[in-house]
């Protein structure tokens, strides 16, 4: 009976387990269906409001624009099959034209091409105080592309602006246009760019004629001239690669938000949106859906000021031209300046906490204007967390209440070790100490109080890299951590403890166990040798619990078996030194 029992209950848990896991489903499946119109209607706004338009816009006051309409029409053109024949005749009209405005003129350097009415609702203020029948506005705004193209090819020295295939001139456009609630600015992507090996575009741009409103945080001429600098550097990333994968846009925004700053350092739009950013750390950093996401470019200024690494952000940009995926093509540009990517995300998480009211000079020098991240207060030492976190996410615990004592720390994750760290931030008396640490190692942080704080930062740098943007909103890795009180088992008793079975007979046991005892604050190399002393196999140790193993198959490093007899087992780390023999026997 009881037998029974049991199966009707695995049965039942099966059954709500599916039925759970379908629900799931449908229900990002909605979620997928709503962005989709909501991405269309935020797209609409960005065009000109002819009947078509009008025809196709809800009555939703709550849908608004993000700053930037190049995200949106690139996530259209993916979902373009997926949409009604009216909304794709919408998309195949910004394809297939351009904007009409009677009036242009171009730049004192001769690049670009300002496009212009002074009456109707696209209408700049006429005012012409240098009397050069080219209202000022207009003129203002071929000065802030020049300026912006400048910077970014010779400072920044990405790539020129892709060839105009003398579309409307030779010219680079740009269309003033009133955009309107909210929206700064677009950048169209056109017709592929023939003889050339990568998959670039030509492209044009609209920016609004006023930037007046309150829905726009940097008004009138400055919104005007980051916006410049910002949708011009779209413009060049299409000389690299159009934007093809919806999890590629974020660092497509992210550079372009960051340039507006470097162009313009005194403007400081992205105080505006890095509050956002930081409040939603636990997503993934490599997404884009929200006006949140532009706040991520304050990546590009922890790489800018922690490591003086602007050209980082730029070389990244030649692997992207290379077909590289993006998150690869960051890491592969750190990796030339010499900068590991696991290790600068899990110092950028470091660098997110001290902003806001926690900011501090050695961190970001404008961090007091960036908002803070969500910080959870574990009050209770000696227990262990547990939670989960996103792809290229991290969370935030701070532990109060201490005792007057040393402690601890160690942490696991459900991934590999290389994949996940542990950043550590410990506060004593106004004193500031870091540490990253990878799972199944221990820290050690020494004497605190109870005045002190610890902050532990659980990092996932598992990156997603699929077409498919649901896997970042669903996928999760599990950790777990603990803050104990006391000195470290094993920092004074180092060794190997324990050598089972030996002798080692191969076909019957498989693997032999050697259990050993190291100081847990960095790893160790165990080695085993030939009675000759020549290094069959060997292998980096660490940590890893009270009672840490390794096991050997019995086969060199080429995978190869070894003959049986009398080998040594070493044990190194730093100066400490230990062997000790194993019979291996195969049969």
């Amino acid at each position: 009976m009881t037998q029974r029992r049991s199966l009707f209950v695995l049965v039942n848990l099966g059954f709500w387990l599916f039925a759970l896991t379908i629900f799931a489903a449908q229900e990002v499946e909605k979620d997928v269906e709503m962005r989709k119109e909501i991405v269309f209607q935020q797209l609409l706004s960005f065009l000109p409001d002819d009947g078509s338009i009008a025809r196709l816009k809800t009555q939703d006051s709550g849908i608004v624009p993000p700053k930037c309409g190049m995200p949106l029409f690139a996530q259209a053109r993916l979902w373009y099959d997926s949409y009604s024949p009216e909304q794709q005749a919408v998309l195949d009209k910004v394809l297939q034209e351009r904007p009409k405005l009677p009036n242009s003129m171009v730049s004192g350097k001769g690049n670009f091409r300002i496009h212009y009415t002074t009456s109707g609702s696209d209408a700049v203020d006429p005012s012409d105080r240098n009397n050069n029948n080219v209202p000022d506005y207009v003129d203002e705004v071929a000065k802030a592309f020049e300026r912006s193209l400048d910077i970014q090819i010779k400072i920044l020295q990405y790539r020129p602006l892709p060839d105009d295939q003398g579309i409307d001139g030779q010219e680079h456009d740009v269309f003033i246009r009133n955009l309107g609630n909210g929206g700064y600015g677009v950048t169209w992507s056109e017709n592929v760019i023939p003889e050339t090996e990568q998959k670039d575009v030509t492209s044009y741009i609209e920016i609004d004629n006023d930037f007046i409103g309150s829905a726009y945080q940097s008004k009138g001429l400055d919104g005007m001239r980051v916006t410049a600098a910002h949708e011009l550097l779209h413009s060049i990333q299409f000389g690299y690669r159009d934007a093809f994968f919806q999890n590629e846009f974020f660092y497509y925004e992210l550079c372009a938000s960051w340039v507006e700053d470097f162009v313009y350092d005194d403007v400081n739009d992205y105080y505006s949106s890095a509050p956002a950013f930081l409040r939603d750390v636990a997503e993934p950093f490599n997404q884009f859906g929200s006006p949140a996401h532009y706040g991520a470019a304050i990546w590009n200024h922890f790489l800018e000021e922690r490591y003086d690494a602007i050209q980082a952000t730029t070389r990244a940009w030649e692997y992207i031209l290379e077909g590289t995926f993006v998150t690869q093509a960051i890491n592969d540009g750190l990796r030339d300046k010499s900068i590991d990517f696991n290790e600068a995300f899990a110092e950028f998480a470091i660098w997110n906490y001290f902003t806001g009211v926690r900011a501090k000079n050695s961190y970001y020098k404008e961090g007091a204007f960036l908002g803070e991240v969500p910080v959870a207060t574990v009050e209770s030492f000696d227990n262990v967390v547990v939670g989960a976190v996103k792809s290229l996410g991290c969370q935030y615990y701070r532990y109060t209440g201490l005792a007057d004592t040393s402690y601890y720390f160690t942490g696991s994750s459900q991934i590999d070790r290389n994949l996940f760290r542990f950043s550590l931030i410990v506060l004593r008396s106004g004193n500031v100490s870091t540490a990253i640490v990878r799972p199944g190692e221990a820290y050690f942080l020494g004497a605190l109080s109870p005045s002190s704080q610890v902050v532990v930062i659980p990092v996932n740098l598992q990156a997603l890299t699929g077409e498919d943007n649901n896997e970042l909103m669903t996928s999760t890795v599990e950790f777990s951590f603990k803050l104990e009180r006391g000195v470290i088992a094993g920092v004074d008793n180092r060794g190997i403890k324990a050598i089972y079975p030996n002798p080692f007979r191969v076909n019957s046991d498989g693997e032999v166990q050697f259990e050993y005892a190291i100081d847990p604050l960095k790893a160790a190399d165990i080695a085993i040798l030939a009675s000759f002393g020549k290094v069959v196999h060997k292998s980096k140790i660490y940590f890893d619990g009270q009672n840490p193993t390794y096991s050997w198959d019995g086969n060199s490093e080429a995978g190869r078996p070894v003959a049986s007899g009398v080998y040594l087992v070493l044990l190194r780390q730093g100066d400490f030194m230990e062997t000790k023999k194993i019979a291996l026997i195969r049969e």
